[in-house]
C-alpha cells in the first residue's frame, strides 16, 4: 500500500515482505484513520509496531490525543474478538476506555490485547489455533449469545484476569453460558440448586439503585462452615465504571457459602470478613452489602451505601466439572502453571505465595 520501503529486507521474510505491501482489506468497523496510518507508515517503524506490537508509533502518527485513540483501536478489534453477533455500545465503549486509561494508558495489558488484534487483521504475520488464539486473549472464549448486565465490552475485561482453564481447555469443557436469571425465580433456594457443585463461575448482582457489579469464584461454590477457594477468584464492577481486584496476601477469605445454620452466618459472598464483605448476599435472596476495604481484595464499595437491594441476578457457568471429579475438579493447568500464564498476560498475581487452603469437611 503507502508504506515505504527503509527497513533492510533481511529482517523480513519473503512471505512477510509480500504481505507488507499487501495488507488485507480491513472489515467494516475498522477505523478509516487507524488503517490508513498503519499502511502509511515507514517499514522501519511498521517492523517495531508489528514486532513489537508497540502502540506509540501508530498513536503519535495518527496526531488523535489518547482517548481517542483507544477507543479508535477497541472500535477497530472488540467486534473481531467477540464474533459476528457484536453490538456495538457508546456507553460501555466508553467505560472501557476509561479502564485502559487509568490502568496505564498504551501500556495496559488489556489495550495492548486489542491493539495487537488491529495489527493482526491486517498483518497475520504469525498462526495460532483457536485454542492458543483464545489463551492470548486474541479471541473469545466459546460462549453464547450474553445479556444486559453482560456485555462484549464487559466481556471482555472480565476474561482479562480468569485464569486459563476457564479461557480455553483442550480436554475440560469450557463454555461460557447462563446458568441462572433471577428473571425467571427470584429464590435463595433456586439460586443455590442451580450453582452447586458446577464449576467456576462468575455471579453479577444488579441492584435497585442499577450498580452492577459480581464476583468470579474459580472454585466451584458448595456449602461449607468456614472460608474457601484459590486466589484465582477476583472481585469486579460493571457499572458505574469498570473495575476488577484480585486476591491480595492477607488472607485466605476467598469464598464462603452457608445457610440453614441457626448458629452461622447464612448467605453468599468473597472477601474480608464475615459481617464486612467485599460483597456479600444474604440468604433472603433481597439484601446485601459491599464493603469497602476488604483486605482479601482491597475493594472499594460498588454501592454509594453499603448496602444494597437486589434487582437482578445471573450466573455464568465458564469451566464445567467433569462429574467423575466432583467438587475437587481443579481443571487442566496448575495452580502455579495459572499464576505464571497470567502474570506473563500482564496480571500481577499478588497472592501467588499463598498455600493452596485446605478443603473444609
Amino acid at each position: 500500500m503507502g508504506n515505504s520501503t527503509s527497513q533492510p529486507k533481511s529482517q523480513w521474510t519473503p512471505e512477510e515482505d509480500h504481505l507488507l505491501h499487501n495488507p488485507h482489506s480491513p472489515p467494516a468497523y475498522y477505523s478509516t484513520l487507524l488503517f490508513t496510518t498503519l499502511t502509511h507508515l515507514p517499514l522501519d517503524t511498521l517492523y517495531t509496531v508489528i514486532k513489537q506490537f508497540d502502540p506509540q508509533p501508530v498513536f503519535e502518527a495518527t496526531s488523535v490525543d489518547l482517548r481517542e485513540f483507544i477507543s479508535l483501536v477497541i472500535q477497530s478489534s472488540l467486534p473481531a474478538w467477540y464474533g459476528s453477533d457484536f453490538a456495538e455500545n457508546t456507553e460501555d465503549l466508553s467505560l472501557l476506555t476509561d479502564y485502559f486509561i487509568r490502568e496505564g494508558g498504551l501500556q495496559c495489558p488489556g489495550f495492548g490485547v486489542l491493539f495487537r488484534l488491529c495489527i493482526h487483521t491486517l498483518y497475520p504475520l504469525t498462526t495460532h489455533d483457536t485454542h492458543q488464539l483464545r489463551l492470548l486473549h486474541l479471541q473469545a472464549p466459546h460462549h453464547t449469545r450474553l445479556s444486559d448486565l453482560l456485555t462484549p465490552y464487559s466481556y471482555f475485561l472480565l476474561t482479562l484476569s480468569l485464569p486459563p482453564s476457564s479461557i480455553s481447555s483442550t480436554t475440560t469443557p469450557v463454555h461460557h453460558h447462563l446458568l441462572y436469571s433471577s428473571k425467571k425465580g427470584a429464590s435463595w433456594q433456586l439460586f443455590v440448586d442451580t450453582i452447586l457443585h458446577r464449576g467456576s463461575t462468575w455471579i453479577l448482582i444488579k441492584t435497585k439503585r442499577g450498580e452492577v457489579f459480581g464476583m468470579y469464584a474459580d472454585t466451584p461454590w458448595a456449602q461449607h462452615t468456614s472460608w474457601y477457594g484459590t486466589p484465582s477468584n477476583y472481585l469486579f464492577q460493571i457499572h458505574p465504571a469498570y473495575n476488577t481486584y484480585s486476591a491480595s496476601t492477607m488472607n485466605d477469605h476467598y469464598q464462603y457459602l452457608c445457610w440453614g445454620k441457626k448458629s452461622l452466618v447464612n448467605g453468599i459472598g468473597m472477601g474480608g470478613q464475615l459481617e464486612y464483605c467485599g460483597v456479600w448476599v444474604e440468604d433472603d435472596f433481597i439484601h446485601g452489602y459491599s464493603r469497602p476495604g476488604s483486605t482479601t481484595f482491597s475493594n472499594p464499595s460498588f454501592c454509594k451505601q453499603d448496602r444494597f437491594e437486589i434487582d437482578e441476578v445471573e450466573v455464568w457457568l465458564l469451566r464445567e466439572v467433569e462429574k467423575e471429579e466432583g467438587e475437587d475438579h481443579q481443571g487442566v493447568f496448575t495452580r502455579q502453571q495459572e499464576m505464571e500464564f497470567m502474570e506473563l498476560a500482564g496480571k500481577k498475581m499478588y497472592s501467588k505465595d499463598l498455600p493452596s487452603p485446605a478443603s473444609d469437611t
